[in-house]
């Protein structure tokens, strides 16, 4: 009930015909496409400035088509849990059933985000790009990295009668679906928008922070406090880690008083490339618990070219191709609360916008260590010359 709280979601208005309910499966499918149908329509109005055009795409495709889609299901899961768990212990099936709804939900976010981010790029540029790569990051934090995993060990502690277990799981879950309090269903889903930026205004605030981070300048001792003050927050608030949990050792070769001309001009977009990077590096090792070190590089090459290097101790990707972490859907981090986007949307986002390259490399085809490094290419200031671009 969207007036019952400041942030809560508000329902388009939609004519008669377009609203949708989520009954059964047919009835999701008209979602999707109608949710579609809204994404592929989008363009820019001829008179429309930026910052209204941003205002008009959150409004109109991010949050509308986010709440047709995803929220429906969300919310009946959320209901259905705290229901149950507050009448009692499940049985195991049950629990396992809870994981499996909610990654599948996670799923449908991940194609849905995906359309979105294709408009919000050619619409919005590198803001939005940008935008929908830290969104992507966000939306399913709670059920991908609380309540599946969480469901599944319930699950696993009831089939092997381990009640100490069950018990522990069921607290934690009913306390990240809405707090130490007992509420109903609707105000337990409240909680959760607020708390997991899934908001309107926690939307609008990833735009706006976007804009400023790709032309915010500054130097490499600044680069640095912006990324630890932004990765402290996101370990905090979104992966709710202490920020001292890991170690990031911070190099680069170029000398202080070239910075302000080799540096500054692509400081801001430096500070976003690394700080999704970093978030990635910090979301895997945080679920896997290996890995605590990073090593983030900004390399002047002779070309005038900039190379942004981010190096993680963590558990690898085993005999996986690294070009698999680049494909939607099916990366890594989605094993361990992403949607499997974010790391597509910011190559695509390199690629298409500013000319650049991201690969990823085991670090054991490098010196034979744990892990892996991520390395982006960004152009000259004036471009490539054809050469040194093949």
């Amino acid at each position: 009930m969207p007036d019952e709280h400041p942030h809560s979601p508000e329902t388009p208005h939609a004519r008669p015909s377009e609203v949708v309910r989520h009954g059964n499966q047919v009835e999701k499918q008209q979602a999707d496409a109608q949710a579609s149908s809204r994404i592929t329509t989008f363009t820019k109005n001829s008179d429309e400035d930026a910052e209204k055009l941003q205002e008009r795409f959150i409004n109109e495709i991010l949050f509308p088509v986010i709440e047709w889609v995803i929220l429906p299901d969300a919310r009946d899961l959320v209901a259905d849990i705290t229901a149950s768990l507050e009448q009692g212990m499940p049985d195991a099936a049950r629990a396992r059933g809870w994981g499996e709804r909610a990654f599948v939900i996670v799923g449908r976010m991940s194609h849905l985000l995906k359309e979105i981010q294709q408009a919000a790029s050619r619409n919005l540029g590198p803001v939005g790009a940008f935008a929908m790569s830290e969104i992507a990051h966000h939306c399913p934090k709670f059920l991908h990295m609380f309540i599946a995993p969480t469901c599944r060990s319930l699950a696993d502690a009831l089939k092997r009668g381990d009640t100490d277990g069950a018990q522990n799981a069921r607290t934690i879950i009913l306390k990240e679906l809405g707090g130490a309090d007992v509420l109903p269903a609707q105000a337990r889903f409240q909680f959760l928008l607020e708390k997991y930026f899934i908001t309107k205004l926690a939307f609008t605030n990833r735009f706006e922070d976007a804009k400023q981070g790709i032309n915010a300048p500054g130097n490499f001792t600044r680069i640095v406090a912006r990324l630890e003050r932004r990765t402290g927050e996101l370990l905090r608030d979104v992966l709710q880690l202490e920020q001292h949990s890991y170690d990031v050792e911070f190099i680069t070769n170029i000398p202080e008083q070239q910075q302000e001309h080799d540096l500054i001009p692509r400081a801001g977009l430096t500070e976003e490339v690394l700080a999704e990077l970093m978030l990635n590096a910090f979301k895997v090792m945080e679920q896997t618990h290996k890995g605590s070190k990073l090593l983030v590089s900004v390399i002047l090459r002779k070309d005038g070219s900039m190379l942004l290097k981010v190096r993680d101790d963590g558990p690898g990707i085993g005999d996986r191709n690294p070009e698999e972490l680049f494909k939607a859907g099916e990366t890594t981090t989605q094993r361990f609360g992403g949607t499997g986007m974010g790391l597509t949307f910011l190559r695509e986002n390199i690629q298409d916008h500013f000319g650049g390259f991201l690969d990823a490399q085991k670090n054991e085809e490098i010196d034979e260590s744990p892990g892996m490094t991520f390395s982006c290419i960004l152009p000259p200031e004036g471009g490539w010359q054809q050469k040194n671009k093949q």
